[in-house]
C-alpha cells in the first residue's frame, strides 16, 4: 500500500471538494492568508508549515474528509482525481470508500470530537493497527478516543491532542492519568492514592492549581470515562 504525508492528504481533500486555500484560510482562526494554508501543503519540507489540530479540524470540516483519514500516517491515496497539477507519485482515493474496519490489519475506534462518550456524540473514528493493539493487551470493545479540552495535563499532553481511553479498569491505578466525566465533560487528571484510601486528582500543568481530594466514601461516585493508554497530537510550540 502506498502510504502518504499529512501535506500530501490535506492537498488531496481540498482538491477534492474543490475548496480554495483562501476559504480554508478564511474558516480558520484566526483567519489565515491563502499562502499560509499553501504552506501546509508544500511538497518542501524546508518551506512547509505544520498546521495545528484545529486548523486539521476546519479542512475536514470543509471538505467532508474523515479526520480520522487526515491523521494517520497509515491513509492511503489511490484513484484519479483527476487533477492535472497532483502529485503524480500517489493516487487518490474518494472518502465514502473510506472503511474504519474492513481488514484484518487496522481498526477504527471510536473518536468523540467533543463531550464524553454517553452523549454519543461520535462523528469520527481513529484507525489502530490491530497489531499493536494486541501487543498492549487492548481489546477494542474497551477503547474510545476523544479530544483533550483543556491544559490541565500539559505540556505532556495539549488541548487538541486526541487520547486513547482504556475503559475497562478494575481498578485506579496509581499514578496513571484518567479522563473523568465533569457536567458532560471530560476532564483529565492524574490518580494518586493516599494512605487514607482517598484519592488526589490533579494536574500535571503547575499553573493548574485545582487539585481535588476524594475521600474513600465518595469514590464509588466518580464518573471514570477511562485511563490514557496513548496520546497523539502535534509537536511544536
Amino acid at each position: 500500500m502506498q502510504k502518504s504525508h499529512l501535506w500530501q492528504r490535506l492537498r488531496a481533500a481540498r482538491q477534492f471538494a474543490k475548496v480554495s486555500q483562501a476559504t480554508i484560510g478564511e474558516a480558520c482562526t484566526p483567519p489565515l492568508t491563502r499562502a499560509a494554508v499553501g504552506q501546509w501543503e508544500n511538497a518542501n519540507p524546508a518551506r512547509r508549515h505544520e498546521p495545528r489540530m484545529e486548523q486539521i479540524k476546519v479542512v475536514a470540516k470543509l471538505t467532508k474528509a474523515p479526520l480520522s483519514w487526515l491523521l494517520s500516517d497509515d491513509s492511503e491515496i489511490k484513484g484519479d482525481w483527476h487533477n492535472k497539477d497532483r502529485d503524480k507519485s500517489i493516487t487518490v482515493e474518494p472518502f465514502h470508500n473510506f472503511s474504519v474496519d474492513v481488514t484484518e490489519k487496522y481498526i477504527g475506534i471510536p473518536l468523540y470530537i467533543s463531550g464524553v462518550p454517553d452523549q454519543h456524540d461520535t462523528v469520527e473514528h481513529i484507525v489502530f493497527l490491530r497489531s499493536w493493539l494486541n501487543q498492549q493487551g487492548l481489546a477494542k470493545e474497551a477503547l474510545v478516543s476523544l479530544f483533550v479540552q483543556d491544559e490541565g495535563m500539559s505540556p505532556r499532553i495539549r488541548q487538541g491532542d486526541v487520547v486513547l481511553l482504556k475503559t475497562d479498569d478494575d481498578n485506579l491505578i496509581d499514578h496513571a492519568v484518567y479522563a473523568f466525566n465533569y457536567f458532560g465533560q471530560p476532564k483529565l487528571k492524574r490518580v494518586q492514592k493516599m494512605a487514607s484510601g482517598a484519592l488526589m486528582l490533579s494536574h500535571d500543568n503547575d499553573a493548574e492549581l485545582s487539585n481535588e481530594v476524594v475521600q474513600p466514601n465518595e469514590v464509588d461516585s466518580l464518573k471514570i470515562i477511562g485511563r490514557v493508554v496513548w496520546m497523539g497530537g502535534n509537536i511544536g510550540p
